[in-house]
C-alpha cells in the first residue's frame, strides 16, 4: 500500500518516529512542522492523504482550526484523523464534534496502539 498520510507535528523527533512506523507499514508519510505548512499541503492538487496525524498544539495555528478546515473541505470526505495531543480534555471535545476525528491519542504515544489505530482505519 502507498497511501498518504500526513504528520502534522512541531515536535521534529516525534513526527520522524511516526514516519518510520508508518514507513514500516508500506504508507507513504509526508511531515509538516507548521500549520502553515500543513494548509499549503493540504490545498495542493494531489490526492488527499488516506489518514492525517494532527497535533493540536502547533507554533502558528491553533489545531482546532486546522481540524475544522479539514472537516469543512469536501476534499476530505475520505481521510480519518487521529488528533495527538497533551490534552485529553479538549481533544476528546473535538472529536465529538467532528466525526472525522477518528480518534484521540495523549502524548506519550505508545507507539503499538498508534501501529494498532493505524492498521484498523488504514490497513
Amino acid at each position: 500500500m502507498n497511501a498518504t498520510v500526513l504528520i502534522i507535528e512541531d515536535e521534529k523527533s516525534l513526527a520522524n518516529h511516526y514516519a518510520q512506523l508508518l514507513a514500516s507499514m508500506g504508507l507513504y508519510p509526508e511531515i509538516c512542522r507548521t500549520g502553515k505548512i500543513a494548509i499549503a499541503r493540504l490545498a495542493e492538487e494531489l490526492p488527499p492523504p488516506v489518514l492525517i496525524l494532527l497535533d493540536l498544539l502547533l507554533p502558528d495555528i491553533d489545531g482546532a482550526q486546522l481540524l475544522d478546515a479539514i472537516v469543512a473541505n469536501p476534499r476530505f470526505n475520505d481521510t480519518k484523523v487521529i488528533i495527538i495531543t497533551a490534552y485529553q480534555d479538549w481533544a476528546s471535545e473535538l472529536q465529538q464534534k467532528n466525526s472525522r476525528a477518528a480518534n484521540v491519542m495523549i502524548k506519550p504515544i505508545d507507539f503499538n496502539d498508534l501501529q494498532e489505530e493505524v492498521e484498523r482505519l488504514v490497513v
